[in-house]
């Protein structure tokens, strides 16, 4: 299973944190992640997002963008769920390529549990980062891979260089 976890574009400041928008920067920051997934042949199955407005609208530019229509919204994705239970929802899912859109600290927590089994890994990632992740089937805490994790800045000097 390969597991790609897209942090939302930058989005504006609002009282209610569930219900704020994405700005310009952020539209561009989710369309050169959807872009940057293109260039890499990355194109996932199914899109887990977080029910938080700004992520809902990130995994939509993506989707758009790749064509894919499965489009998930998950409790499990939102800053303060239990990894555990997303662990439980993606189990069956063998041999697919799935996108995680949600917030942090919580997808670099994700990471971290992927990748060494507990959350201690410190990772950062910047609004519209990416990273990939490839897991055995199906996807257990401790055993995956990191690929690569890349700010925005990387994946639009990449896309330039290909234009």
């Amino acid at each position: 299973m390969q597991i790609l976890l897209l942090r939302h574009g930058e989005a504006v400041d609002h009282p209610d944190d569930y219900i704020r928008p994405l700005t310009a920067r952020g539209r561009d920051q989710a369309a050169l992640a959807g872009k940057t997934l293109h260039l890499f042949r990355l194109v996932p199955d199914k899109i887990f997002m977080s029910p938080l407005l700004r992520a809902q609208e990130t995994a939509g530019i993506v989707a758009d963008l790749l064509g894919v229509t499965a489009l998930i919204p998950t409790e499990y994705l939102t800053p303060m769920s239990d990894h555990r239970q997303f662990f439980d929802l993606i189990s069956p899912l063998r041999g697919e390529r799935i996108l995680l859109v949600g917030h942090e600290p919580h997808l670099s927590a994700m990471i971290s549990l992927l990748t060494t089994g507990t959350r201690a890994m410190r990772i950062g990632m910047q609004t519209g980062g990416l990273a990939l992740c490839d897991t055995g089937d199906p996807a257990t805490p401790g055993g995956g891979a990191l690929r690569f994790l890349l700010p925005p800045e990387t994946t639009s000097g990449l896309l330039a260089q290909t234009a």
